[in-house]
């Protein structure tokens, strides 16, 4: 009934080459070289060709294109990997299958001696770079050095360092380790280097993320010995701020 909707379409082929017809045999399978086609590899109209700015396809997976897979598989990265905050950071991650590579500067001080990790030094511009390649994340902090002459202009070098490496891989979120009081004006200490990581990336059309945590309990494991000695907790808490444990 759909007859008239129904039509044949003619096959986009070349036409083969042949020095003669064939004639009629008496037997099967008689040798008939005349008749035999020329191309034995006929090749399509259509030449394949790729759309990413690739050259010609070839017939295995190259460094480009393996590297591009494993872009969509990095996910995370975690500078920082191996200090109190981005080891918690790291296992949480891991915990929910979600896949992570810790940046750091010593390989050795990694707690997970299985995890995925891309050793940088924070004030090497090529290796922040290069660490930073294929992620989609990236955590970001500002180390303190206690060994420092210039602990902001220390800062300044390893925030820019962030800028380009982030710049230069296309990083989609920045999660920045920041600080209550980084909003502050004027003279504030080490917080200026929590304020420096945020206005950073100011002019960065990416989702970017700061977390301001109030206080780290980790500053009280300089004190274990007094408290196992004399009982007391030092703090520069106000007294009414305070709470009993």
């Amino acid at each position: 009934q759909d007859g008239l909707d129904d039509f044949q379409i003619g096959p986009l082929i070349v036409s083969t080459n042949i020095i003669d017809l064939t004639d009629p045999t008496a037997a099967d399978d008689q040798v008939n070289r005349r008749a035999m086609i020329l191309d034995v590899e006929p090749v399509a109209d259509i030449f394949p060709f790729t759309v990413d700015r690739q050259l010609l396809v070839s017939q295995c997976t190259g460094d480009h294109e393996r590297d591009q897979f494993l872009r969509e598989m990095v996910g995370s990265i975690i500078v920082g990997a191996s200090g109190q905050v981005g080891s918690y950071i790291i296992d949480r991650l891991v915990a929910n299958e979600i896949p992570t590579i810790a940046v750091v500067r010593d390989p050795n001080k990694l707690k997970n001696s299985n995890l995925p990790f891309r050793q940088a030094d924070l004030f090497n511009t090529d290796q922040v770079v290069k660490a930073f390649y294929g992620a989609t994340t990236a955590f970001l902090l500002t180390p303190e050095n206690p060994s420092s002459n210039d602990i902001i202009d220390d800062t300044k070098k390893i925030i820019e360092n962030y800028r380009k490496a982030i710049e230069a891989n296309k990083i989609k979120r920045i999660i920045c380790l920041s600080s209550i009081g980084a909003h502050i004006e004027g003279k504030s200490g080490n917080l200026i280097m929590s304020k420096l990581l945020e206005k950073s990336f100011d002019n960065f059309n990416i989702e970017k993320i700061f977390v301001r945590p109030s206080y780290y309990f980790s500053n009280w494991l300089g004190y274990l010995s007094t408290i196992e000695q004399f009982g007391i907790l030092p703090t520069f808490f106000p007294e009414i701020g305070r709470a009993h444990v």
